[in-house]
């Protein structure tokens, strides 16, 4: 009868003053749980680099249509390319081919759509203005 008495004292105690090993579960001394999931550092995201294009030609004949584009992409050489409108090749999915107004319509690598315009082609520079501001002669003697 003592020690069942005893027992009911001990555990009326122990529940109203809590458990005094409760501290021990709760800092994890012993590593009885698993650790906390660790969190992977963001790694930033590189801006990329658009490649520039440039449209070096335009034919339309009655069946077939073509637009003859240069790629070129940062560090690396040119690449050139002869499309037919819905052909993709290197990244490049033409769209639209206008040849009267010689544009063309790029999705370029699946994410942005671009508008290449055809531009005068030029053998020579620019002329430049001399230091008065008239232009030089178009043409000297050689005596």
């Amino acid at each position: 009868m003592r020690c069942a008495l005893a027992g009911l004292v001990i555990l009326t105690a122990s529940c109203l003053f809590g458990n005094p090993y409760g501290s021990i579960a709760t800092r994890n001394v012993f590593h009885l749980k698993e650790p906390p999931p660790q969190v992977q550092p963001v790694q930033p995201v590189t801006p990329r680099l658009a490649p520039n294009l440039v449209l070096t030609g335009v034919a339309d004949f009655s069946t077939v249509k073509w637009a003859f584009i240069t790629r070129t992409d940062p560090g690396r050489p040119a690449a050139n390319y002869t499309l037919s409108p819905g052909e993709t090749e290197g990244g490049l999915q033409l769209l639209d081919l206008n040849a009267t107004a010689a544009t063309v319509t790029v999705r370029v690598d699946g994410l942005e759509t671009v508008t290449l315009r055809l531009t005068t082609p030029t053998n020579r520079p620019p002329p430049t203005l001399s230091p008065t501001g008239a232009r030089p002669p178009a043409f000297s003697r050689v005596r």
